[in-house]
């Protein structure tokens, strides 16, 4: 699919940067083998905020192939990125499409923590 405009970053942690927009690419391109792999042994997701969290890996392995089966295209776009310690806060836009046609649209901000030792996810909450 490819970004016309890569994200902003407004960090010199790269390594974070790098993780984050994975998150958001791996999703788009339907890769569930990377996009599980980017989260840490005790990770948690509350996507959205009032959801209850998911901490197990093969519930975000089926919540992906479920994408992967219900949409015919996912544009997830991260916007700007923001980083501070080992977290990092991105406000994004996804542009969808199901596979009956209809169009899905919207945004929201994504919360992140990440485990400084094993690099990855550690926790997630989405505001949308």
């Amino acid at each position: 699919s490819g970004m016309a405009t890569p994200p902003a970053v407004h960090s010199s942690e790269d390594w974070i940067s790098k993780v984050v927009t994975e998150y958001f690419s791996s999703q788009e391109q339907g890769d569930c083998q990377q996009f599980v792999s980017l989260f840490n042994e005790t990770f948690s997701i509350t996507d959205p905020n009032d959801s209850p969290a998911v901490t197990d890996i093969a519930d975000v392995m089926a919540g992906c192939k479920g994408t992967q089966q219900a949409f015919s295209k996912v544009v997830l776009t991260p916007l700007n990125i923001y980083v501070a310690g080992n977290g990092a806060a991105v406000q994004w836009n996804c542009a969808s499409v199901f596979k009956n046609g209809c169009k899905l649209n919207f945004s929201g901000v994504d919360s992140f923590q990440l485990d400084p030792t094993s690099l990855g996810i550690a926790r997630v909450i989405g505001f949308f």
